[in-house]
C-alpha cells in the first residue's frame, strides 16, 4: 500500500442490535511494594505466543460495523490467549458526534494520527491493522471476510520477545504508575518503541447498526467493546524508544506514570495495552494487557 510517510506528533499524556456488557477478563497483576511501581511476575510472561494485536477502525454512524464487530468478537473468543483487540473510532464520516442521535465522541488524537498515517478513510468502515503487518500484499483489512484471513495467518506464531506490564490506578487522583518488562527470547536488533493505550470496554453510547429494528437504526443503549481512549506515554504516534539491542535471554524495562485519561467512564472497565514496534517497519512484535490495580 502507497503511504504518506510522516508521522503526526502526540502529547504526552451474527445478526444483533449491540454487544454484551463484559466484566474485564483480565486478571489483575502480582504486586509489591517497589520504587512505588507494580512489580511483573516474571515466572507468568507470555514467552510462547507472539500476540495478535487487531485494530479495528469504526464509527458509531457505521451501521455495518456491529455485525463485523461482532465476528471479530466470536474470533477473539475462539482464540482468547492469543488475540487482542483495540476499537478505533476515527475520521470524519462515521466517527463524529452528531447530538442529538450520536452525541458521544469517541474520537482521540491518537486515534485519528493512526487513521490518517494508514489512510484508512481511502478503504472501508470498518477496516483493521492486525499486527500492522503486511500480509499478503495488504496492511489494512477492510470487513471481517479480509481482517479474518489476516488474523489466521498470524495466529501460533511463536514469540521473539516476552512481554509483561502491570499497572496501579491511584482512585483519588486518578494517576497510573506501570512498569512494562521485556526479556529477548531472540536478539532483538534495532530501535523498537514502546506505545502504552488506555482501553475502556463496555462503554454505553448510541450506535448505528443495520440490523437493528429500532427507528433510524439507532440502538440507544449499545455496548462498545474496547474503546481506544488514547495513549499515554511519550513520544509521538510510534512512542517512545524502548531499546536499540536486546540480546537473547536480557531484559529491557520501562515506567511510565501519568494520569488517567478524562475521557474513561468507568476505571473498572479499563485495560492497558502495551505495544513493542519495530521503528523501522512499524510491525508490532509483541503486545500485552493489564487491568490496573485499583487503590482507594
Amino acid at each position: 500500500m502507497k503511504r504518506k510517510n510522516f508521522i503526526l506528533p502526540i502529547a504526552m499524556i451474527l445478526l444483533a442490535t449491540a454487544c454484551d456488557i463484559v466484566d474485564v477478563p483480565i486478571e489483575e497483576p502480582i504486586i509489591a511494594e517497589t520504587d512505588s511501581y507494580p512489580l511483573i511476575d516474571s515466572t507468568a510472561l507470555n514467552d510462547s505466543l507472539r500476540m495478535v494485536i487487531v485494530e479495528e477502525f469504526t464509527g458509531h454512524k457505521c451501521s455495518f460495523c456491529p455485525g463485523n464487530t461482532i465476528q471479530l468478537l466470536a474470533l477473539q473468543k475462539e482464540h482468547k490467549e492469543n488475540i487482542l483487540i483495540i476499537s478505533v473510532h476515527a475520521g470524519t464520516t462515521f466517527a463524529k458526534p452528531e447530538p442529538p442521535d450520536y452525541p458521544t465522541d469517541f474520537n482521540t488524537e491518537y486515534g485519528t494520527a493512526l487513521h490518517d498515517f494508514y489512510q484508512i478513510a481511502t478503504f472501508a468502515y470498518p477496516s483493521a491493522l492486525v499486527n500492522r503487518a503486511i500480509i499478503d500484499g495488504e496492511e489494512v483489512f477492510p470487513s471481517h471476510v479480509k481482517w479474518k484471513d489476516a488474523i489466521n495467518a498470524s495466529l501460533d506464531q511463536p514469540a521473539t520477545l516476552a512481554l509483561g506490564v502491570a499497572a496501579d490506578l491511584t482512585e483519588s487522583d486518578n494517576k497510573l504508575s506501570i512498569r512494562v518488562s521485556a526479556r529477548a527470547i531472540e536478539p532483538i536488533i534495532g530501535e523498537h518503541r514502546l506505545v502504552l493505550v488506555c482501553v475502556e470496554d463496555s462503554v454505553i453510547a448510541p450506535q448505528k447498526d443495520v440490523n437493528s429494528t429500532e427507528p433510524g437504526e439507532r440502538v440507544v443503549d449499545y455496548a462498545h467493546r474496547h474503546v481506544c481512549r488514547g495513549k499515554i506515554n511519550a513520544g509521538n504516534t510510534f512512542g517512545e524508544v524502548f531499546s536499540n539491542q536486546i540480546d537473547a535471554g536480557e531484559w529491557a524495562e520501562a515506567k511510565v506514570f501519568t494520569d488517567l485519561p478524562s475521557n474513561v467512564v468507568n476505571p473498572d472497565k479499563v485495560t492497558i495495552v502495551a505495544l513493542i514496534i519495530n521503528a523501522s517497519t512499524q510491525e508490532i512484535i509483541q503486545s500485552a494487557e493489564v487491568h490496573p490495580h485499583i487503590i482507594p
